[in-house]
């Protein structure tokens, strides 16, 4: 290219060029289908504006809430699989049986290996998807994590007696959530994410009732056909840790009760409280995608 030909394009080619560059630093975790996630830049960080909405009718919570483990085994292999303890409490499950087991042997550090990680799953509507406009005013599955649980809670029983509770999942006197993701020790934090002032959710009945007509039950992401049954994650969990700890411990030591209660949950600075960002770490570092 002569240099007459690059004054005349260069501001086209560097409107190009910064495509590109957008284009390759960001990155999402490709979710499954009706659900929703932020984009996030290779520097960690990312925001959006979403509004999470009520129950559809016939469900009385607008969330469900999801148990998992997701750690990598011995054998370098990893173990990612939801948790039959969602079910319903004492509901049998390898990973929980192991842990359990570990617990009463007084093997702590081990057990605190494997942590249980609970997530839930709301309707949301987003509001405004800076790198994705196409989903603007569209309703979403959204799964989110304790951090986020957390803001939602806070708006129920506020530190100031005088501020009025908020209902975070209401159409009229909820309020807009401005998520911001930025990186923590390698992984996503939400700690700097807000609601905003209540406000109804449109401007007109007319199109409140449009956003709720689109509202899709939360139940059947969680029904039992969505998991594995508890063979198969036995065989995956005895694969994935080489045989061990569950030919040792889990056969030389009795369970004396369902653990998840004792061990807790992940705190909500946990970098494994995002499922998706874990799965993108392993992408990204284990698999070279």
């Amino acid at each position: 290219m002569s240099f007459s030909q690059y004054k005349k394009n260069h501001k086209a080619m560097s409107d190009k060029l910064g495509s590109s560059l957008n284009k390759m630093n960001k990155t999402g975790y490709q979710q499954e289908e009706g659900f929703w996630s932020p984009t996030i830049d290779k520097a960690g960080n990312g925001w959006a504006t979403i509004r999470f909405l009520p129950a559809v009718e016939g469900e009385e919570d607008p969330f469900v809430h999801l148990f998992s483990y997701s750690f990598q085994g011995p054998t370098g292999l990893y173990y990612i699989e939801n948790s039959r303890t969602t079910l319903a409490q004492g509901e049998p499950d390898p990973v929980d049986e192991m842990r359990a087991k570990l617990w009463h042997a007084k093997n702590e550090v081990e057990a605190k290996k494997y942590p249980r990680t609970k997530r839930y799953i709301s309707n949301i509507l987003v509001i405004k998807d800076p790198e994705h406009p196409e989903n603007n005013g569209k309703v979403f599955y959204y799964r989110y994590g304790k951090q986020i649980a957390d803001k939602i809670s806070a708006l129920y029983q506020p530190v100031d007696t005088d501020d009025a509770k908020i209902d975070a999942y209401n159409l009229y006197e909820g309020a807009n959530f401005k998520l911001i993701i930025n990186r923590k020790d390698k992984f996503p934090t939400y700690e700097n994410s807000k609601f905003e002032a209540p406000s109804p959710v449109a401007k007109t009945d007319k199109e409140i009732e449009e956003i709720y007509n689109q509202l899709r039950p939360l139940k059947p992401l969680v029904a039992e056909e969505k998991f594995k049954s508890y063979d198969e994650l036995a065989k995956k969990l005895k694969r994935v840790l080489g045989g061990k700890p569950t030919d040792t411990v889990l056969q030389s030591t009795k369970a004396e009760s369902h653990p998840s209660e004792e061990l807790g949950e992940l705190s909500s600075d946990d970098p494994t409280d995002d499922l998706d960002a874990v799965l993108k770490n392993i992408e990204e570092n284990v698999l070279g995608r």
